[in-house]
């Protein structure tokens, strides 16, 4: 009952159907294969926002990478700071915003019944 796409980057590009139910796995590959791969991670952020308007759930995964207090390249601590970004554009498009440690789901945003 669920159909599969892959879309390594440019998200806009993604055949979505208006009124779909759509998980989004992950920012964070999303992210790297933007800035790395040849794409352009300033297009993240409105794929997002048009994706949430044609959907009728959007279920944003993503991950926490920034607390380990390690010191990286600045190539890296660039990707760090733009998936911050996107991750808080996320959080702010999102009803409910769930962080989930050691397998409890912990509301930040809304209510946990949306989980």
């Amino acid at each position: 009952g669920f159909r599969t796409i892959e879309c390594e980057k440019d998200l806009a590009s993604a055949p979505i159907e208006e009124g779909s139910i759509v998980l989004l796995e992950d920012l964070v590959n999303l992210m790297a294969n933007e800035m790395f791969s040849g794409g352009d991670a300033d297009r993240i952020i409105p794929a997002l926002h048009d994706l949430a308007k044609k959907c009728l759930h959007l279920i944003m995964v993503t991950n926490d990478i920034f607390s380990d207090g390690i010191e990286y390249a600045e190539s890296t601590q660039e990707y760090i700071r733009q998936l911050a970004e996107i991750n808080n554009a996320a959080a702010q498009i999102a009803d409910c915003v769930v962080e989930v440690v050691y397998s409890i789901p912990v509301a930040v945003k809304g209510e946990l019944p949306c989980v």
